[in-house]
């Protein structure tokens, strides 16, 4: 049998799934001293960065496997009708959008890591034909991870005795291994409905695991407190039992009909009873005290998880509406059809601070100054980001994956395939939590949630019912296929070698800062400058070493560097003034004061700042 004939065997692209999708929410680094460079400092790593270092290097290798399948002419091209027209519009919305960004490295590195990848991780997994037994065992592979994930959190918050797993692995408060118990959260939010409906539809061997895993995962959900994550996991599972209702609707003169509706309702409604129930009883099983925050904090109340809960009814948002606000009012005066730039919201943010003004006098005002980074909406980020061409590419994608979803739930009522039913329920509900939790946050620019995300609705748009007959790509398409999968690895290893080796010595360098030794933290600095040049601190961290040694022209061009990717950041911008002044370029400094008055015109310190370089008062 000649080679065009096999069609592509799964097992190496599930082990590759299998692999990316687990150790980027695991991946952390350990660095013992003199490990790596001479001069090292060891240490702990847990970093966003580092996460993203894993899904860039191994993220690429299920796309290059299938490229080279496909390249051979093997039988494995089975992508829907409708799915490569939005994912091409939402790649051409990337390229357009560049004309107005700023900081390109940094839209560049977005669109690579955010868009690109994901995209083609979508494709490579949805042009596969996939059974309900081997979507399975993706999703599978999925939870050791995050049952990990939760027992970690349960032995910070009880801190078990019998178990010490922080001496292993890193504690960040209760975020576990993902840094922030909202990141954390919103990643088990995606994993409880794929457990349960492995725990039901899985291999019967598998399937108590499945469950228990589920149940650990709940539990650590629980408390982490993390109210968009909630709101995400309830709205998902909800809106996918909308989903199947109204299939089951359609399809209601099926016998089978009504014990489906059966199994998905108990489902449904056992992981919000679960839920709920957890949640009123948590001042009964909740007594730990491993999520007390540090300094001095009043005791903590064994109503808190309940008294979380009721405030998303009472609408406390964190200052969330207040910056939703300026971000429409962002999307309308700067983001258009076009958008300002992939990665480039929080450089545009600044000129458009009212609604949320107090959060900047808080900021200002606070023990370290924090400027909105994100509009805690990945709609209205995206909106803004990649304008209404990008938002509707996006969601029209969606949309189209969903739509074949219900389907193949639709096939499976009617052939009476519980199993499969309850699979590609749990992928749906995993899906849609994903999307109703990006109202509230930002969990599709991280890369824990964003793989599993894409993995999932890959594995929806590849299990949709229809004729599809599989095609191979012969002639012209090999060697396309055969570049592109060569790009894409020295695309994905490239950046995500630069951003782990950035990151590496920007975490040396605050370990340095804080042993005293200034000569290597510049060094370290200007290294980590060098390969993530996009990034905030290293450019503030050189502006403070120059400015301690005096050498205050090196600092000014520090700033001016910072300045020229990110123009409205306050503090270069204010660290620019205070190097004009010392250098007595005072001309230069009233400029530069003037530039902060104009993106910022409530500032608190507005007649101090004028003063300051000799401004005259402003008119009433």
């Amino acid at each position: 049998m000649s080679v065009r004939n096999l069609p592509m065997k799964k097992d190496w692209l599930i082990f590759l799934l299998a692999m990316v999708c687990t150790v980027t929410p695991l991946a952390f680094m350990v660095v013992s001293a003199g490990q790596w460079m001479e001069g090292s400092r060891g240490g702990s790593v847990v970093t966003e960065h580092l996460k993203f270092s894993a899904f860039l290097i191994l993220g690429s290798l299920p796309i290059a496997l299938v490229c080279i399948s496909l390249a051979q002419g093997r039988e494995g091209w089975s992508l829907p009708k409708g799915i490569l027209l939005p994912a091409g519009l939402l790649l051409v919305a990337c390229v357009l959008s560049s004309v107005r960004a700023i900081d390109e490295g940094r839209h560049w590195m977005t669109v690579w890591q955010v868009f690109v990848l994901p995209l083609l991780l979508f494709v490579a997994v949805g042009c596969q034909r996939w059974k309900a037994s081997e979507a399975v065992r993706v999703m599978v592979a999925l939870l050791p991870a995050g049952l990990v994930v939760a027992v970690m959190g349960l032995d910070q918050f009880y801190q078990w005795r019998w178990v010490s797993l922080g001496d292993v692995l890193p504690r960040y408060q209760l975020g576990s291994m993902l840094y922030s118990q909202n990141l954390a959260a919103e990643y088990l939010a995606l994993l409880i409905p794929v457990s349960f409906a492995c725990a039901l539809g899985g291999p019967r061997k598998l399937r108590l695991l499945c469950a228990l895993a589920g149940c650990a995962m709940l539990l650590f959900f629980v408390l982490t407190r993390a109210r968009a994550a909630w709101v995400g996991m309830l709205g998902g599972v909800m809106l996918g039992g909308l989903i199947v209702l109204g299939v089951l609707y359609g399809c209601r003169h099926l016998k089978a009909a009504r014990t489906v509706l059966h199994g998905v309702v108990v489902l449904s409604a056992g992981l919000a009873v679960g839920f709920a129930m957890l949640l009123l009883l948590s001042p009964y099983w909740a007594t730990g005290k491993g999520d007390d925050p540090p300094g001095p904090n009043p005791e903590l109340q064994s109503d808190r998880f309940v008294n979380e809960f009721k405030s998303i009814i009472k609408g406390q948002s964190n200052a969330r509406l207040e910056i939703w606000a300026d971000s429409l009012q962002m999307c309308r005066e700067a983001g258009g059809v076009l958008g300002v730039g992939a990665g480039q919201f929080r450089i545009q943010f600044p000129r458009f601070i009212d609604a949320s003004h107090g959060l900047f006098e808080d900021s200002l005002n606070g023990p370290k100054f924090k400027q909105t980074r994100r509009a805690h909406n990945d709609f209205l980020q995206l909106l803004a980001e990649l304008g209404l061409f990008g938002l509707v590419a996006a969601v029209w994608l969606w949309g189209r994956v969903l739509l074949g979803a219900a389907r193949t739930l639709a096939s499976h009522v009617s052939t009476g395939n519980l199993p499969a039913l309850f699979i590609t329920f749990g992928l749906l509900a995993a899906v849609l939590s994903l999307a109703v939790t990006m109202f509230f946050d930002f969990p599709s620019r991280m890369p824990a949630t964003l793989v599993i995300g894409w993995t999932c609705l890959g594995l929806l748009a590849g299990m949709e019912d229809g004729i599809r007959p599989a095609r191979s790509i012969r002639g012209d398409g090999q060697p396309l296929l055969v570049l592109l999968a060569i790009f894409t690895l020295a695309a994905s290893w490239s950046l995500g070698w630069r951003t782990l080796k950035g990151d590496f010595f920007r975490v040396q360098g605050g370990l340095a800062v804080g042993a005293g030794d200034y000569s290597d933290a510049k060094a370290y600095y200007e290294i980590a400058r060098e390969n993530l040049p996009w990034e905030d601190e290293p450019w503030l961290q050189l502006h403070w070493l120059y400015r301690r040694e005096f050498k205050t022209e090196r600092a000014l061009e520090a700033v001016q560097g910072h300045l020229a990717r990110n123009p409205w950041y306050y503090l270069p911008m204010k660290n620019e003034k205070e190097c004009l002044m010392q250098l007595g370029r005072w001309e230069d400094a009233r400029a530069s004061a003037c530039r902060i008055l104009e993106t910022y015109p409530r500032h608190p310190h507005a007649r101090w700042l004028r003063n300051e370089v000799g401004l005259p008062a402003q008119e009433q």
